[in-house]
């Protein structure tokens, strides 16, 4: 049964969680009224049990006929615009056209050029919803071609039009970062606060500094065509690559990340990813402490249960085989009975064909969701493996999927998301109506497995980055970073002494490490989050679903401190908040407190 468990765990550290980035920085203006959905009261009541569920809308359904399914011009980044509905088609018929730079650039700069002067604040807002227009048109051409490259990884043309979107991107935030500096400078600053960007909006331009700095912009360009290095490394479908030749783009991804940082002046890297990259409201000292935590609380959960029999029983679960069409259906059914936004972002998602779940060898190995402004519209793609863990990565990434349906691709923090996708992992399984309760019980030990690992291996991966990027320029060499991972791996004990060498470079199948950095430390935060919900859960039927629901309906502002506690949750940051956790997995998994 050890066997079972380090199986589990070693798919895990190959091929780490779920990614979901959002395409571009858009920053948020105003405070946006969003469409929402009344939450039941009694989740399991909404729509009544049935053995099969209902069949999904087709296409022949006109979705004027669902008022709950169309999605609103003005519902998200656009709030400027009309109250009218998305022209909305399938996936398959949104139509990919390069982005037309010139004209983009073109209309930054006579925005530019016009906001130094004029104090006509009303004429400098037209200009700025149709030069904001074109950079979400830009960011939905990027998301487009990285799905359609995803889905097809053969497919050289969109491998092409994805890394030229890439390579561009930071031409485009230069534009836009020197035209907020441009009206924060100018005459109608007030005005233009007044009628949309909120007050104080211009305060954060008024020093700010990243794509405007030279030296930086630079960097940035060199980090992407390194990356565009890696993904051509690393795009055979059968999953092979030079090691050596990734671990030397890793390597001088490091050195030119260190750069860009020091180009703004921040005192590392990671400092630099937390407040600009993902904005969090904690520190990295403390996102250091909570992985300390993590160690000192989590981890001896895993000898514990490798020295219990509860994995006995888990035998037949784990080597089951599922077909998509099994996955899908039990998604559908937790979505159907959970009822609400949940269930509405479902039948939205069939109804366009917002999800691609098939096992490909020419598909993009891992799962993600992320978001098209264009039609104002999540997209979910799995690369499914055939077992068990289909269930929990579909439902995952379906969490995902709800929250950007309900709040229209509103990703204020990782922390924040990745609680709706943990989350949903755990509520789907006790929602759906098309497993056995044998079957549910033990998915959901090992979905309580999962939430165990994801503390150990992403608080490794984490720990991993943070002593990494501290390592001075001369001792970034292959034998120094294997050396950090295999000290890691030790030190949150899913590898021991005997075994370190074999799992040497396997930080290498991690991508997060080459196109996210310093991620993984969100999977810690929200599977604290997360467990909270599930607890609620099992502490009465109904009530972690209540909670989903006041997550969800959240502010728009809110980071992840503020966001748990507005919807009568505890901080994850909370002093004794990860040993709570760690007696949560421990009771789940039939261990002794």
């Amino acid at each position: 049964m050890k066997r079972i468990l380090a199986l589990i765990l070693a798919i895990s550290l190959l091929t780490g969680l779920s990614a979901c980035t959002m395409q571009g920085t858009v920053p948020k203006t105003e405070t946006t009224q969003y469409p929402t959905t009344t939450a039941p009261t009694d989740p399991t009541g909404t729509v009544p049990a049935t053995d099969e569920p209902d069949p999904i809308p087709t296409e022949t359904d006109s979705p004027a006929d669902d008022e709950a399914l169309i999605r609103w011009q003005n519902g998200g980044f656009r709030d400027y615009r009309d109250d009218v509905p998305v022209d909305m088609v399938a996936f398959a018929e949104m139509e990919y056209v390069r982005p037309d730079t010139e004209a983009l650039y073109a209309a930054f700069d006579a925005l530019i050029e016009d906001a130094g002067d004029s104090d006509d604040f009303e004429a400098l807002l037209t200009d700025y919803y149709a030069a904001y227009d074109r950079y979400l048109s830009f960011y939905s051409m990027d998301t487009i071609a990285n799905l359609r490259h995803s889905l097809d990884t053969t497919d050289s043309y969109y491998a092409e039009e994805y890394d030229w979107c890439e390579a561009e991107s930071p031409n485009v935030e230069e534009k836009l970062e020197t035209l907020y500096k441009a009206l924060a400078a100018g005459p109608a600053r007030t005005d233009l606060e007044t009628a949309y960007f909120g007050e104080g909006f211009f305060e954060t331009y008024d020093d700010y500094e990243v794509y405007t700095n030279e030296t930086f912009l630079a960097f940035s360009k060199q980090e992407k065509e390194i990356l565009s290095e890696y993904r051509e490394l690393t795009a055979d479908p059968d999953g092979s690559f030079d090691t050596d030749a990734v671990t030397d783009c890793f390597i001088r991804m490091v050195k030119v990340r260190k750069q860009m940082a020091e180009a703004l002046d921040y005192d590392s890297y990671a400092a630099y990813a937390y407040d600009v990259t993902y904005g969090r409201d904690y520190t990295t000292e403390e996102g250091s402490a909570f992985l300390d935590e993590i160690r000192t609380e989590i981890v001896p959960i895993l000898n514990e249960l490798l020295s219990s029999d509860q994995l006995y029983g888990l035998y037949g679960v784990y080597t089951m085989r599922v077909s998509e069409q099994e996955v899908d259906r039990m998604v559908q059914s937790a979505a159907q009975n959970i009822g609400g936004a949940v269930y509405d972002a479902f039948r939205f998602m069939k109804r366009y064909d917002l999800c691609d779940i098939h096992q490909d060898a020419k598909k993009l190995d891992g799962s993600f969701e992320t978001y098209i402004y264009d039609y104002e519209s999540p997209f979910v793609m799995v690369n499914a493996t055939g077992d068990y863990s289909d269930y929990t990565t579909f439902a995952h990434e379906f969490g995902h999927f709800t929250d950007g349906f309900y709040n229209y691709g509103a990703n204020e923090d990782l922390e924040t998301a990745e609680t709706f996708s943990q989350a949903m992992e755990f509520l789907a399984l006790q929602y759906t109506d098309t497993l056995s309760d044998e079957q549910k019980s033990g998915l959901t030990k090992l979905q309580i497995i999962d939430q165990l690992q994801a503390f150990i291996t992403q608080a490794a991966f984490a720990k991993f980055e943070e002593e990494v990027y501290q390592l001075p320029d001369e001792e970034l060499t292959p034998e120094r970073v294997n050396g950090v991972f295999m000290q890691v791996c030790v030190d949150y004990g899913f590898v021991d002494e005997a075994e370190k060498e074999y799992y040497a470079s396997y930080w290498t199948n991690v991508l997060h490490f080459f196109e996210v950095p310093f991620y993984v430390i969100a999977y810690c935060v929200s599977a604290d989050n997360a467990l909270q919900v599930c607890r609620l859960e099992t502490e009465h039927t109904g009530d972690g679903v209540d909670a989903y629901f006041r997550i969800l309906d959240r502010d728009h502002e809110a980071r992840v401190q503020q966001f748990m506690t507005d919807a009568g949750l505890e901080n994850p940051f909370r002093e004794g908040g990860v040993r709570e956790s760690a007696d949560f997995i421990r009771e789940q998994l039939g261990l002794k407190p």
